[in-house]
């Protein structure tokens, strides 16, 4: 009879803990999502200011190049569309990053995926 006692409180104790458990894992995921939501807006906002400086370093590319260095247009031109380019991929990156890691998604998909994604290059 006190081994079912024992087997009992046994379970007892065993179900608290499960509960502790869920309940510190469910903390534990809502620090992570805080902290990684933090450092992906500071991500996103230096992606967007290497967007704006970019696309305005382009006239800019054009006008010191050609006028006060005296390089051919066909050198010029190339550097301008080789500038676009990178904006146009920091662009993408960003708006990848905000739609994969909106408020619902889960962070060990995200995290997975992404890093199948820096081995496969």
């Amino acid at each position: 009879m006190e081994n079912n006692n024992d087997f009992e409180e046994m379970r007892q104790q065993i179900g608290l803990l499960k509960g502790k458990l869920d309940d510190q894992r469910i903390v534990n995921e809502q620090i992570i999502r805080h902290v990684v939501q933090q450092k992906m807006n500071t991500v996103n906002r230096v992606g967007w200011i290497v967007v704006i400086i970019g696309l305005l370093e382009i006239p800019l590319v054009l006008w010191v190049f050609r006028a006060l260095c005296g390089f051919s247009w066909p050198f010029c031109i190339v550097t301008a569309l080789y500038v676009l380019a990178t904006v146009l991929f920091q662009l993408k990156l960003n708006v990848d990053v905000q739609r994969q890691l909106r408020p619902e998604a889960d962070l060990l998909a995200v995290g997975q995926r992404w890093c199948s994604c820096g081995s496969s290059m």
